[in-house]
């Protein structure tokens, strides 16, 4: 099994991976779904908790036939969603400790996120974890999705590391596939909200755990 002395720098994924807030985002998607009259399908959630915002809004007029623009797609997203992430988001159990091993172990730490920094950055604040990342990418940033491994890749390129260097951290099976498509050593994180793809992703992942304090132990 490897350690963290066998790579120099760990990347984050924070929806359903650092922060416990895949929940917050079923309610807010169909909330937003019902204010245009319209019921959230199974599918909905993993088909776009991969993509940016901008990206997620068209997919989701798109999909809906919605008679709005995709900015007031957004709009009503952020509305719905930005105080719980300023006030009510916390971190998934073990965050805390893990970074903190990362931090004392010399490792760099980074995040790849398909979150708005608007809504992440007072969440990392409030939480005490905003000091730990020598790099923060966002596929607003890059400009593609989870789908493909630019995020994961310039949050590497920030943190001055090769792929094979980098630990990426991921709940979300299209996150992980992105990731492994850029060379990273993948640890899949279980998240309730993607159970139903715990499976492949084991077949994807060189480490698959229930908890981050599994990671903590194996990377310690």
């Amino acid at each position: 099994m490897k350690t963290t002395d066998n790579f120099k720098g760990f990347i984050f994924d924070l929806d359903g991976t650092l922060l416990d807030s895949m929940g917050l985002w079923e309610e807010v998607y169909a909330r937003t779904l019902e204010s245009f009259g319209k019921k959230m399908p199974e599918s909905y959630l993993p088909a776009i908790n991969h993509l940016s915002v901008s990206d997620g809004a068209e997919y989701t007029v798109s999909a809906f036939g919605l008679e709005a623009s995709p900015q007031s797609v957004v709009e009503r997203w952020k509305s719905f969603a930005a105080d719980a992430y300023a006030h009510n988001v916390t971190l998934k159990d073990g965050a805390a400790e893990l970074l903190e091993v990362l931090r004392a172990a010399g490792k760099k730490i980074g995040i790849a996120t398909a979150l708005d920094r608007g809504l992440f950055e007072p969440c990392l604040a409030r939480c005490g974890i905003d000091g730990y990342f020598a790099a923060v990418s966002t596929v607003q940033e890059t400009g593609r999705d989870k789908r493909f491994p630019d995020v994961y890749l310039n949050a590497a390129e920030k943190m001055g590391l090769s792929p094979s260097e980098c630990v990426v951290a991921e709940d979300s099976f299209i996150g992980m596939q992105g990731a492994k498509k850029g060379g990273f050593f993948v640890a899949g994180v279980y998240d309730k909200s993607a159970a139903a793809d715990a499976e492949n992703a084991k077949q994807v992942c060189d480490v698959y755990v229930h908890g981050l304090s599994e990671l903590t132990v194996r990377f310690r």
